[in-house]
């Protein structure tokens, strides 16, 4: 069985990852939480010996989850949530957003 990335981090331990890379613990604990190891340490985590590049790259999508770019969305994070509900959205035009600030 493939480890997760958050599997890894938990074994290698956050604190030993954030010292040796030079990075805050709370942005490698965070990669646990999120089971995502950004792809600019992998080449650091594999000189390390502390996993194969491509353990990195099948860890990313662990059995039972899919890559697709739909697989993350949640109800409501389009404009109008239709496309998860089989329904064509309506286009957005650049005219109906305002110039104003928000807050302003």
């Amino acid at each position: 069985m493939t480890r997760t990335h958050a599997d890894i981090v938990k074994e290698i331990g956050p604190a030993n990852i954030a010292q040796r890379r030079g990075l805050s613990i709370h942005t490698v604990r965070s990669w646990i939480v999120r089971d995502s190891i950004p792809s600019e340490h992998w080449a650091a985590f594999a000189a390390d010996g502390w996993a194969s590049l491509e353990e990195l790259a099948l860890g990313r999508c662990p059995e039972g989850r899919s890559m697709t770019p739909h697989s993350t969305s949640r109800a409501g994070s389009s404009p109008t949530g239709a496309h998860l509900a089989g329904e064509a959205s309506e286009p957005v035009s650049p005219a109906s957003f305002s110039n104003r600030r928000v807050g302003a």
